[in-house]
């Protein structure tokens, strides 16, 4: 049954036609996809959500908010005047070089106004055949939407992708998204009419990696060089503070940020919060009306984020409805009743690869992917900000993993490092100022580009590193990246028989405690491209 709200926007849009905006239907966050046959289950996208109204050949793109957007998407909405009169509900992504959707991506390209390769993936179907579809159940409006977008002229059919659902096991399909690292998945019950502007959990959100939207209230700088975001949430109708942002800033998404702070700065410290930051000579504080979104580990007992990367700024987003997201028990269900058994982790794979275009090896594509070399060892001392590993040198294998055009570079690191019991893996870049892990080791994949990257602290060494690199950070090893080419990609993992996660920089810890808990960081199981029997163990046990 629909509302008396929502039956009036089935008989706005009935009675106008198109051009009745029409609020999105929202997505409950849950710690796991529902259970039961009437669920079905989409990748999660990674773009803004927009709604395409087309009108006697005149196509409408409008935001989340009901703004109108079609300048900022000119290509796509050129491509929908070839559509009858329809309103669809999707997502504009960008695709990156492995072929995942990418806000990061996104930004760069609105920033820059180059908008021709981007790709509106379409979901749903609120208006058509000169009707509303509303009160249509999810697996009507889609076979709809399917029909209509065929309408589009040849050269144009790049410009929409239609997003495939899939029944059966949404854990499964969660794991499959996970493992090739897209978002998650959004999982929506086939038999309900669209309910604008709901988030009672028909529709529901598993993502892989915690994201959030955050609100800036200032940024750091070391010296002439940006260094980080401040940023915060809304909690009980306070400002407060929520951490800080410190990469996946680069060279074509700072401009247009740092002229988003600077247009903003302000004398007034906004968090309403004691704890957090302070007046200082390196922190500017900003009126909290910028609204970003970062990739972040997970969120510490204290409400703060924890190793947090920024994916681009949410034009989209209101200041005031920012807080923090936090994901309920998915709603109950029947089991589906599956005549073939259930949907398997490499079924599930290859849906999502097939929407997606991603290639990843699997555990027999690896060793096809490895070349046997010897490792350079670099011993690095304390200098008395950095403490280094007194005992164990930095490693590095030169031109170790093969990267194939079939495979995703970033994929194949994964693989490798999972294989031989290395987790917790992350993608991005390498941050610009010194920082170190005194309770666990690192590794770091170089799987796109090129870097010289400064290990040790200032009387260390600076040393250059390229795609098919791998190096091993012993705990307590000083790192900062120096220079980078554009597409510079890493991937990033952590032994699992390690310690917890820390990220101290110089002058914040004490330097016994320091040393003190870097001895005490256990010898990885085993090393992280070439097993058990990899020259790792045998080398650090030397030292």
């Amino acid at each position: 049954m629909l509302s008396a709200t929502e039956n009036r926007d089935v008989r706005t849009a009935s009675a106008r036609g198109v051009g009745a905006y029409i609020k999105p239907q929202l997505c409950e966050l849950v710690d796991a996809p529902p259970e039961g046959d009437k669920w079905v289950h989409e990748i999660k996208l990674d773009g803004y959500r927009m709604q395409m109204h087309v009108r006697s050949g005149k196509s409408t793109f409008y935001s989340r908010n009901g703004l109108d957007w079609t300048h900022r998407f000119p290509e796509i909405a050129k491509a929908c005047q070839a559509l009858d009169d329809v309103i669809i509900d999707g997502e504009v992504c960008a695709v990156d070089k492995e072929g995942l959707p990418s806000f990061a991506a996104l930004t760069d390209a609105l920033s820059s106004k180059d908008t021709s390769g981007l790709v509106y993936f379409v979901f749903d179907l609120l208006y058509g055949n000169g009707q509303s579809l509303l009160n249509e159940p999810l697996q009507a409006r889609k076979k709809a939407l399917q029909s209509a977008i065929r309408k589009l002229k040849r050269n144009d059919k790049p410009r929409l992708s239609f997003v495939e659902h899939h029944a059966g096991d949404g854990a499964e399909m969660l794991k499959a998204a996970c493992h090739i690292k897209l978002e998650g998945i959004v999982s929506k019950r086939v038999d309900i009419p669209y309910k604008p502007g709901d988030r009672s959990g028909v529709w529901t959100k598993a993502k892989c990696r915690l994201s959030q939207e955050l609100v800036v209230g200032g940024w750091k700088m070391t010296g002439a060089a940006f260094r980080s975001l401040v940023v915060g949430v809304h909690r009980g109708g306070k400002f407060v503070h929520a951490g800080t942002v410190g990469t996946g800033f680069n060279s074509e998404n700072l401009p247009g940020l740092m002229k988003a702070l600077k247009a903003r700065a302000s004398d007034k410290r906004p968090f309403e919060n004691p704890k957090g930051p302070k007046e200082g000579k390196d922190i500017h504080w900003v009126t909290p009306t910028l609204v970003i979104e970062a990739a972040i580990a997970s969120w510490t007992s204290d409400n703060l984020i924890r190793q947090a990367s920024f994916k681009g700024l949410r034009e989209d987003k209101p200041a005031k409805d920012v807080v923090i997201e936090v994901p309920v028990p998915a709603p109950g269900g029947k089991p589906a009743q599956r005549t073939q058994g259930p949907m398997m982790l490499e079924d599930a794979k290859k849906a999502i690869e097939k929407t997606t275009g991603i290639g990843r090896p699997g555990k027999d594509d690896l060793p096809h992917l490895i070349f046997d070399r010897k490792p350079t060892a670099y011993r690095l001392k304390d200098d008395g900000k950095t403490p280094n590993n007194p005992l164990l040198p930095l490693i590095i294998y030169r031109s170790a993993v093969k990267l194939l055009s079939a495979y995703d570079p970033a994929a194949v690191f994964e693989e490798l490092f999972a294989k031989h019991k290395w987790s917790n893996s992350w993608r991005d870049g390498v941050y610009d100022f010194l920082h170190f892990h005194t309770r666990t080791h690192e590794v770091l994949g170089i799987a796109r580009g090129s870097a010289s990257i400064e290990f040790g602290g200032g009387k260390g060494r600076v040393i250059p590193v390229k795609a098919g690199d791998v190096i091993i950070l012993p705990a307590g090893t000083g790192h900062r990246r120096k220079s980078a080419s554009r597409d510079l990609l890493v991937v990033g993992a952590y032994p699992e028989n390690g310690g917890e996660y820390d990220e101290p920089h110089p002058n914040e810890v004490d330097g016994e405690e320091a040393r003190a808990a870097i001895e005490k960081v256990p010898l990885p199981a085993q090393d992280p491209v070439y097993g058990a029997s990899g020259p790792l163990r045998a080398v650090w046990k030397r030292s």
